[in-house]
């Protein structure tokens, strides 16, 4: 591999090289009958696996990787020749691979970075994921998707077809959620309820002292029935990043995904444990004009 930086020099070296050779013998002989040819490269074998492994950490991708055959009409170790390049050109790569993908990366955030600031200043206006002000009032009526770092891979908040519980799935946006705000246990407290109008329950617990195992869905029946029922979330937000924490309000526990990669439901934690991957809150369409609260988008987290 060899980065435009590399492959640039080594034209430009050429051109020098052909033009003192051009000079000298259209001077003495008239114009050259040949030229000279070049492999330009690292002089560096780099392998398919450490360039993705590269790509994957640079991005933090958590896409799948898809392992295909290699092509028999192809090397498997291909190294070109560069011995003639250094010594008739003086030319030697300077730029590693990672040092090459960062700069490409960085290059293509850059633009990224033009393009949504753009679209945000004609659609939506300037996000803003400051939670702690009156914005937060702005969810209320909102549908939303809710992702999970579930085991160290993005997965979406769904709610199961056959039974009423919420789990981590594997699909890209998951169940299309709904949210009402109102004032939590002192003034200044906001709390949040998540339902799913379809499937008609909310995300609580009937029974938050036997976690994990008590993330359920709350019907309405259960709302209004005198049965000891949880469906309030406290909200705590890193602004930087958009992630949130759900305390379940009125007790000790937080919500947190999975257990492990057998398990999809999603179940109760301690709140003081920081350890808990965090969520992400996508507000997607709500009555009142934005900015909402958490509509930052990801390039902050690259």
């Amino acid at each position: 591999m060899l980065h435009i930086d590399d492959c640039v020099d080594a034209f430009l070296l050429a051109i020098q090289s052909l033009a003192r050779d051009t000079s000298l013998k259209t001077h003495i002989f008239g114009a050259p009958a040949t030229y000279e040819v070049f492999n330009i490269a690292s002089g560096h074998m780099v392998s398919v696996s450490r360039l993705m492994d590269n790509v994957i950490s640079l991005t933090r991708s958590k896409s799948p990787i898809r392992t295909i055959p290699a092509d028999a009409r192809f090397s498997n170790t291909p190294l070109a020749d560069v011995y003639k390049a250094q010594h008739q050109l003086g030319f030697r790569a300077s730029v590693d691979i990672e040092e090459g993908l960062g700069m490409t990366l960085r290059m293509y955030m850059q633009r990224l970075e033009q393009y949504f600031s753009h679209r945000i200043a004609h659609t939506c206006g300037t996000p803003s994921p400051n939670v702690f002000d009156k914005q937060l009032e702005k969810l209320d009526g909102c549908s939303a998707h809710i992702h999970i770092n579930d085991q160290g891979q993005l997965k979406s908040l769904s709610v199961s077809p056959d039974t009423p519980h919420f789990r981590s799935d594997d699909g890209v946006f998951g169940t299309e959620l709904y949210v009402n705000i109102s004032s939590g246990p002192d003034a200044r407290t906001r709390t949040i309820r998540i339902s799913d109008h379809k499937a008609g329950f909310y995300l609580g617990s009937k029974n938050p002292s036997n976690a994990p195992d008590s993330i359920v869905g709350i019907t309405e029946d259960d709302l209004k029935s005198n049965k000891k029922v949880y469906v309030d979330w406290e909200i705590e937000a890193n602004p930087e990043t958009s992630a949130v924490r759900f305390i379940l309000s009125g007790t000790e526990f937080q919500l947190a995904g999975p257990k492990s990669s057998e398990q999809r439901s999603l179940r109760l934690i301690s709140k003081h444990d920081e350890s808990s991957s965090p969520f992400r809150f996508s507000p997607m369409c709500c009555p009142t004009p934005g900015p909402y609260p958490f509509a930052t988008d990801d390039r902050k987290l690259i």
